[in-house]
């Protein structure tokens, strides 16, 4: 059986490029997101993740000082695709209710979600890491 964490909010009704309220998860195997977009929303959401003890800066650049690293993230029904970490998620004035993705931590801190290129809609962004029990 699994057991999960609190829900945690990464952003909420977004209206801007943001980066999002990271999570700490070192104890937790995946994390599943929920995105809820709204508006037409056009824009990229990218999935963020870090080895680091300590959390990093996810909006500055990748360094040995500052490590983080953009993860991809597996489409967890029919109508959506897996996301390449690099890439992230395109909206392109299109809005998704309830598409979910699942995030392998494999040893991963921290998680965090940011978005860019946001010119129309908003968005939010909730999940809850897990473990198999």
């Amino acid at each position: 059986m699994r057991s999960f964490s609190p829900q945690h909010t990464f952003m909420s009704a977004i209206s801007a490029n943001d980066d999002g309220l990271a999570m700490h998860t070192p104890d937790y195997k995946a994390i599943e997101l929920t995105l809820h977009s709204t508006g037409s929303y056009d824009g990229t959401v990218h999935f963020q993740a870090s080895n680091a003890t300590t959390k990093p800066d996810f909006t500055a650049a990748r360094s040995a000082a500052n490590p983080w690293f953009y993860t991809d993230a597996i489409a967890l029904n029919s109508i959506d695709a897996d996301v390449v970490g690099g890439t992230g998620l395109a909206f392109a004035g299109t809005d998704k209710i309830g598409s979910a993705y699942e995030v392998n931590l494999n040893g991963a801190h921290w998680v965090n979600i940011i978005t860019s290129g946001r010119t129309a809609g908003s968005i939010t962004v909730t999940g809850r890491a897990y473990n198999e029990g």
